[in-house]
């Protein structure tokens, strides 16, 4: 089977500030893979605009001849995080038209119906959350082909990118953050990829072919250690921190070499760890990375999540039936709208219970931040709701179930589980995103248990369906969303969302108990399949602000307050 490459390279988006590395990264790049001997096209806006129609046909015509075992698609330049898992890059004309970009997750899902057993997506751009309106505008576009093959849990997707999205205090504007990345991530992606770190290539578990190999997994642990130390030594005033989500495993490999002079290494160490123990200074020097929160601060984000948590215990409080309790930590002078009236939050309290009606589907709570946002709440029937609110932002939303349900006497056994595993989630929330680390394996694993308590808690039973549509195993979404149905419990948009996407025999009449993605990149999904969907959900996802949890503009929330009238409440 044969190697593919997309290469990609745009110097000038519309007025941003233009870069200088991109083209050249791109072109030393490609120079790379004629070297492996793969087939490649470059795009590069030299001699005009990168068109995003150019690379679907260049895409198109490597998936249609069938003949492929590995692609590679490589991006330098401009791109831009618009929330979690929302991540777009930006093409010549983006800042005039909505479509000329590349919608990374999109186009991740949709590399699983290509019949490529593995697809690599190398980013050498930044991930910062956009300043101009235009470019928030930006929704992008899939560029792999449509309806080829069912979604297939065997590809091996795998993820580099040249920077981690930070925690949003520590963000940088796009403006600032062109000048720092100045293809540093490029040149050590070519110095492991050309051999020339011998510590990281690794013989081929194949009996079939044998020979030597760079594998992703090597290759990106030795990234995430290099490039922030070239930075720190070339005094730049920027910190970058590669990220990586691999699953592909030996004997995939991105580069082939004979067999190569491999230095002694200590086999207790991984390869990579090894060569960068000993050509970089001990872990003991290096300076911490302030983009992410130490293992300390992340401690105690946990217990006071679980604190938190513990509030909708209280004995002297609880709903009854056709209404849903909801605490709000955090509330301060945040203002608050159900369907059946405003709760002006004036006192400043840290900590404000609300009484709200659910009706037999369950009704939605609008959240209305100082700032005119406004970020909806489902409210479910036979559950309470935790809401916990910081910085003008939706932490963490969590549901329990109500005192007279069937469920609650069963989910007291569970408390510490179903806790912890509130908190965890809620904690990598804090770091700006929504994703399990680790190989597909680990993901594996940590949705599996977040499934075990979804009954208890159904935003549990949604993050295990992204942690399985991450990992690729879509008869496990199937399986959770079957599940749910027969328990006849509220099915969150999201869940529904997931399963409808991937499912064959997906039906069209199961209604779910919520109208909208609860999670911001759920929201990113809905293009795949927009006939599904009531189409004013495409008119309000161009109105979302940045942040784990569906949060609008004013305007945004004008829409969703119309979108809300289209299906009424049954109270």
């Amino acid at each position: 089977m044969r190697k593919c490459a997309v290469i990609i390279g745009v110097n000038k988006v519309g007025t941003l500030t233009p870069l200088t590395a991109a083209v050249k990264g791109a072109k030393e790049f490609q120079r790379w893979v004629l070297s492996q001997n793969y087939d490649v096209k470059l795009h590069v806006d030299e001699g005009g605009p990168v068109e995003v129609h150019h690379i679907k046909d260049t895409i198109s015509v490597f998936v249609d001849s069938r003949v492929y075992s590995l692609m590679v698609i490589f991006f330098a330049g401009h791109g831009i995080l618009k929330s979690p898992n929302e991540e777009q890059w930006l093409l010549s004309k983006a800042d005039r038209d909505v479509g000329a970009a590349i919608n990374v997750q999109q186009s991740r899902l949709m590399a699983r119906i290509t019949g490529i057993p593995h697809v690599v997506f190398i980013s050498d751009a930044c991930r910062s959350k956009p300043e101009n309106p235009l470019i928030m505008a930006v929704s992008g576009t899939i560029i792999f082909p449509n309806g080829l093959l069912p979604f297939n849990s065997r590809t091996k997707v795998d993820m580099f990118y040249a920077t981690t999205p930070g925690d949003p205090s520590y963000e940088l504007p796009m403006g600032d953050a062109t000048s720092g990345y100045d293809g540093i991530y490029t040149k050590f992606l070519l110095k492991g990829l050309k051999g020339e770190v011998p510590e990281i290539i690794q013989q081929l578990h194949s009996p079939r072919t044998g020979g030597w190999g760079v594998m992703s997994g090597e290759l990106d642990l030795y990234l995430q250690e290099v490039v922030p130390l070239a930075l720190e030594e070339s005094s730049a005033s920027l910190s970058q921190m590669p990220d990586g989500e691999i699953t592909s495993r030996n004997p995939m490999s991105l580069a082939d070499f004979d067999q190569p002079q491999l230095p002694v290494v200590n086999n207790d160490m991984n390869p990579a760890e090894a060569v960068l123990d000993n050509m970089l200074p001990s872990k003991s020097d290096r300076k911490p990375d302030k983009s992410t929160f130490s293992r300390a601060e992340l401690e105690g984000n946990i217990q006071n999540l679980i604190e938190a948590d513990s509030h909708l215990k209280k004995e002297n409080m609880y709903s009854v039936p056709g209404t849903s309790l909801v605490t709000i930590v955090g509330a301060g002078d945040i203002s608050f709208m159900s369907e059946e009236r405003i709760y002006q939050q004036s006192s400043g309290e840290h900590v404000l219970d609300l009484l709200i009606g659910t009706g037999t589907r369950g009704s939605s709570l609008l959240v209305i931040f100082n700032d005119g946002s406004i970020a909806p709440v489902a409210i479910l029937s036979n559950f309470d709701v935790l809401l916990l609110i910081e910085k003008e932002q939706i932490v963490n939303i969590s549901y329990s179930p109500a005192i007279w349900s069937r469920h609650f006497e069963r989910s007291e056994l569970f408390d510490d589980n179903i806790s912890m595993a509130r908190a965890r989630i809620a904690a990598k929330a804090r770091q700006g995103k929504f994703r399990i680390e680790g190989y597909t394996e680990e993901l594996m694993w940590e949705a599996s248990f977040l499934r075990n308590f979804k009954a208890f808690d159904p935003t549990l039973g949604l993050y295990a369906c992204y942690a399985y549509a991450q990992a690729g195993n879509f008869d496990q979404v199937r399986s959770v969303y079957r599940y749910m149905i027969r328990d006849a419990e509220q099915i969150l948009f999201d869940v529904s969302m997931l399963n409808s996407l991937f499912s064959p025999d997906f039906n069209t009449e199961t209604i779910p108990s919520t109208i909208f993605p609860s999670l911001t990149q759920g929201w990113s999904y809905l293009p795949i399949k927009p006939e599904l969907f009531h189409p004013m959900l495409r008119e309000l996802s161009s109105h979302l602000k940045p942040a784990l949890w569906t949060k609008f503009t004013p305007e945004g929330g004008r829409i969703f307050q119309e979108y809300l009238n289209l299906y009424p409440i049954e109270i």
